[in-house]
Order: structure tokens, then sequence, then C-alpha cells
């Protein structure tokens, strides 16, 4: 029969499939095989597969075929290059060379530990010879096609694929480390962005394959925990709560509860929870974690005070002040008493407590705070260094708050610049730096340049937390407070409405954060003339406010302030000249005379004594909270 006969019924065969048709040419070039031999050898492999069924064929008998038997053949004819095939199995189905050669020192688990780049390239070429893979030479990548890289993984038993499961985790970990040590900060965001594919599918493969084999993973620890410190970096906190809660398990198992490095896993994970707004299930672990700490460390042990810190960061989102700031003072005093007031540790302490004051509207106290822990920060940790951003970050909230508009911008743009180089644009932590800034730009009344850095921080929060996140909640507001100011009510409403419908549910009626998104609505009703929805609104916030936070937090006094402004317009000036001096006294002493909140106050308090004869520019009406 000839040959061009031979080959259309090979293709038959085949079903005229592509893929198919692509690995068994790949084949008989690569075997030297003759067409009819081919033919018979895909005829007896094709049965037994119809007798076996593996499962996920889905009408891919005849690509299943195909594959397996070039597999069979690589594996006879060269063993390193079958195993560098799985193991790509067990990463995503583009690999970056990097990866292969960085990953693999060190390791003697298998004939492909250590590589040069030529003798990787060598592997790859026979790989190639046989089709089944395909290389991105300019990019010095490996691509796998979908189905083939899942059938690889799943022919494997269940002991070879936790073998091949935990071979790679330490490849990554050890590619991680690689990283970290030898590229700078704008190489290692590239190597991220490439690694990461790999990373969520290997963390994939660890809950499919070692999950259920708590205990037994003792060699992959250090491994797990280099997967979860950089999934956390990047922001990635559902990937990384995996990791984290792996880690618990086992170490309470192998360990016990009292082991240091249990208590570690335990606050790594109640953080992950906490980053991703699940303050309910980070609050029993962070209790046991401090409570474990005091048992056996003792109070004054970094443990114990970073678990006191936790906690105390914790109640302090949830409202729950009275319980926060003791922990915070006591924190602080001890990591002094213990370490000393340039440590590490003692800054991030003060700096936690300043964020505490601020959020307490305590500024006159913050603000030393942030200060002492800015200086001390880029003394101790350098210019770069994340805890250095988040207290400049700190002292440029405060500053903003303060009305201090010119000391408060080049401090955001600093610490925006430097969350960008060193996490990426991203990141949870840049794009909160993001909104920061514009919420200044839109305090200073720069709308146009505010509007583009809420929407891109809000469609980066959707995009790495999720529409339910506090952040993504938080960033939604603000850019509802935007649209506000540019008068575009309905658009602001709408966002409002979503976003106070949120906080009760999650937040719950009274706290502090329910309460501001409330007065946020009332003012925008007000804004329309919409007098008789807002009043109950402000009144409700304000009863609120006064019962959480205190007659004179600065939330407390502008939800008074609104209220007056409320009563004036409708000409109810007996209800709305005690509210101005009870507000007035208050911000002075908050604020400070010259605070431009100070002078509002006082205009309106004028304008009350002339029974509204005072006309008063708009740029003068109260920005919400």
């Amino acid at each position: 029969m000839s040959d061009c006969k031979q080959s259309e019924l090979i293709v038959r065969e085949l079903g005229y499939l592509p893929l198919a048709i692509e690995q068994a040419g790949a084949y008989i070039w690569a075997q030297g095989s003759s067409l009819s031999k081919y033919l018979e050898e895909y005829k007896t492999n094709f049965r037994t597969v119809m007798e076996n069924r593996p499962e996920g064929l889905q009408g891919y008998a005849t690509v299943y075929t195909a594959w397996k038997i070039s597999l069979e053949a690589i594996k006879a004819k060269n063993l390193a290059a079958a195993q560098l095939f799985v193991q790509y199995s067990f990463l995503s189905n583009n690999v970056s060379d990097c990866l292969m050669l960085h990953g693999g020192e060190n390791d003697q688990s298998s004939n492909i530990g250590l590589m040069s780049q030529g003798e990787l390239d060598a592997q790859i070429s026979f790989l190639l010879s046989y089709s089944l893979v395909k290389r991105d030479v300019s990019r010095r990548k490996v691509w796998i096609h979908p189905v083939v890289h899942e059938w690889t993984r799943q022919h494997l038993v269940d002991s070879e694929k936790k073998q091949m499961t935990a071979h790679v985790s330490d490849m990554i970990a050890r590619s991680i480390t690689w990283s970290i040590a030898d590229k700078s900060p704008e190489s290692r965001l590239v190597f991220a962005r490439n690694i990461l594919p790999d990373i969520e599918a290997c963390v994939n493969h660890i809950t499919q394959y070692l999950l259920d084999n708590a205990g037994g993973n003792s060699n992959s620890w250090k491994s797990f925990k280099i997967l979860r410190e950089f999934l956390t970096r990047q922001g990635l906190y559902s990937k990384g709560v995996i990791l984290a809660q792996l880690l618990k398990n086992e170490h309470e198992m192998n360990l016990g509860k009292e082991h240091s490095d249990t208590i570690t896993s335990m606050n790594n994970l109640a953080s992950l929870f906490q980053y991703q707004g699940k303050y309910a299930e980070a609050e029993p672990v962070y209790k046991e974690a401090l409570s474990v700490c005091q048992k056996m460390l003792g109070e004054e042990h970094p443990d114990t005070l970073t678990s006191m810190n936790n906690l105390a960061l914790l109640f302090q989102y949830q409202g729950r002040y009275t319980e926060a700031g003791p922990l915070y003072m006591e924190a602080l005093s001890r990591c002094k008493k213990a370490f000393g007031e340039e440590h590490h540790d003692t800054l991030i302490s003060m700096n936690n407590l300043a964020l505490f004051f601020q959020y307490q509207g305590k500024y006159a106290e913050a603000e030393p705070l942030y200060q002492e822990a800015l200086l001390g920060c880029k003394k101790v940790l350098g210019d770069e260094h994340l805890d250095t951003l988040a207290a400049m970050n700190g002292l440029a909230l405060l500053s903003q708050y303060q009305g201090k508009y010119t000391k408060a911008e080049p401090l955001y743009k600093e610490a925006l610049s430097g969350y960008k180089k060193a996490l990426g644009e991203e990141h949870p932590d840049t794009l909160t730096s993001m909104n920061n800034l514009a919420s200044l730009l839109q305090y200073q009344g720069k709308y146009a340049e505010a509007e583009p850095l809420y929407k891109e921080a809000l469609s980066g929060y959707k995009k790495a937390l999720g529409e339910e996140h506090p952040d993504t909640v938080t960033c939604i507001n603000n850019l509802a407070s935007l649209l506000q100011f540019q008068g575009k009510y309905a658009e602001a409403e709408l966002l409002y409405k979503h976003t106070l419908s949120w906080h009760k549910k999650v937040m719950g009626e009274e706290h502090h954060d329910t309460l501001v998104s409330m007065n946020n609505l009332a003012l925008l009703f007000q804004y329309q003339g919409k007098y008789a929805k807002a009043e109950p609104l402000y009144q409700e916030a304000l009863s609120g406010l006064k019962k959480v936070l205190g007659e004179e937090h600065p939330d407390t006094l502008t939800s008074m302030h609104n209220l007056a402004l409320l009563f004036q317009y409708q000409g109810k000036y007996a209800e709305a000249e005690p509210l101005y001096k009870e507000a007035l006294p208050g911000c002075k002493r908050v604020l400070g005379e010259d605070h431009h909140d100070v002078l509002i106050f006082t205009c309106w308090e004028w304008a009350i004594a002339l029974h509204g004869m005072l006309l008063v520019p708009l740029w003068m009406l109260q920005d919400d909270i």
C-alpha cells in the first residue's frame, strides 16, 4: 500500500483531529517508524485505551492514544526528558526556563535536578521532536497544550502525584529565594508576574493531593512557608490562606499547640483572614495565639507582643476601640522596655498606636508618634522598606485630616511610588496608597486628577480582593463622594446606598464606618434638597457617633455640623444654633484655631446670628466624612 494511502488511513483513524495528527507525525519522524508500523501500533494502543476508559477523555480518545504512544517512547529513550515533561505538568502550561534552572539547584530528588541552560535546551529539543511541547525561544518559555498538560499529570498514581507536588513546591520555593537574593526590585516584579501562574497551579495541586496527607508533609514546610509569604506579598490572600491553614494544622499535629512555629502559623493564618476582611474567623485564632504566647513565652516575648498588636489591630478594624486601646498601649510599653526605642518591633507598635489615636480623632497624640515612627523606620529599615512606607502613608493621612494638604501630598506621592516599586501596580497596599492620594486630590478640589486614581484603585480592589472586601467598599464610598462633588447625584446615590447596606450587613448598625456611611448618604440627600430624607439619617448617625466615638471626635463634630446646616437650610434656626455652638469649641480643641473646618463652623455661627442673611460660598460646604 502506498504511503499516501497509509497516511490517509492514519488520519482517518485519528478522527482528523489536528493535535493527534501533529503528534503522530512527530512520532513517526522522531522514531524513524514506517507508516504501516505506526498504524498497527496505534490500533493496538487505541483498543487498550477504550477498554480502560481513563477519566477525562471526553471525545479525545484518539489524541490520548497518540500522546500515550509518544510518552512511552520518550520514557524508553530519554528518562530525564520524560521526567522534565511530567514536572511541567505540575506547573502552569507556559513555564519559564528561569524557574526550571534556579528551582533545580541543589535538588537531588530527580535526574533533572542540576542543569545548565544548554542541558535544559537539549531536553526540551527532545520533547519538541515528539511535538509534545512548543518553544517560545525569545521569551525562553515552554508551552504545553492544556489537554496534554492535564493527561500527563492525571496518568500518575496517587503516590506519584503527592511526590511530584512536593517536589515542584520545593522547586518554586528555591526559585523565589534566588529571585529575592539576586534581583533588583524591578526584576523581582517581572519574576513575580512570570511565576504566579506556576504558584497558583502548585497551590491547586497541594489542595488536591496533600491536604489529606496531614502530618506527612514536614519536609515541605519550609517551601510552603516561602510560597505563603510570596502570595501574601502579592496580595493573593485566598491562595495564601490555603497554605497558612495547612501549616497551622501540620504544626499542631507534629509539634503541638504550644510550639513557637505553631504560634507563628496561627498568627499568619489570622492575619490572612483579617486581610480578606474575615474578622470573625480571624479573632479566635488571634486570641488562641496570644493566650498560648502569654502562657509559654511570657508577657514580654516578641511573639507575645506581636500577637497583642495583631489582636488590637483587629479590634480597631471592628470598631472595638475600648478593647484595642489598652492592648496597643501595653504592647508599645513592653516593646520599649524589652527592645529599646529604635527596635523594628517598637517602631511598628508605635505606628499602630498612632493609627489608633488617629481613628479616635486624637490628632495631637497621633502626630508625634507617627513622626517618631517614620524617622526611626527610615534610620533602621531604610526609605524603601514597607514599614517605612506604611508610617509615611499614616503621617500623610493624619496631615490630610488636619487640613495640612501641602504637607500630605508629597508624603502620599512618595509612599505610592515606593509601593509601586516594591509591590507592583496591583497589590492591595499600592491600591490603598493610590486611593489615599485620590482622596487628598478630591479634598483640594482637583476632581479631574482624583477620578482616574479612584477608578484604577477600585478596579484593582475588585480584581485582587473581590466586590465585598472592606477596602473595595471604602473605595466605592470614596468614588461616590467624588461623583457627589461633581454633581453626579444619581450615580453617587446608588454607590452610597450600596456601601451603607454592606456596612449594616457586615459591620453592624453601630459600627463607626456604618455611621459614617449613613452620614454620607444624608449629606447627598441634603445636596439634592431632599431634606425629609436627610434629617432622620443625620439624627441616627449623630446619635450613634456620640455613643461610639464620643462628643469631640472629628466625625461626631462633622455630623453635628451637617445636621445644623440642614436645620439652617430649612430655616430652623433655633434648632441649628445650639448645634453650631456645641460643635465649634470641640473643633477648636481637636483641630486647632486655623483648621479650615473651624473657619467653616465660625462662618456658619455668624450666619445663624444674622438669621441666614449671610451668603456663604459653595466651597465652604463641609466635605463628607
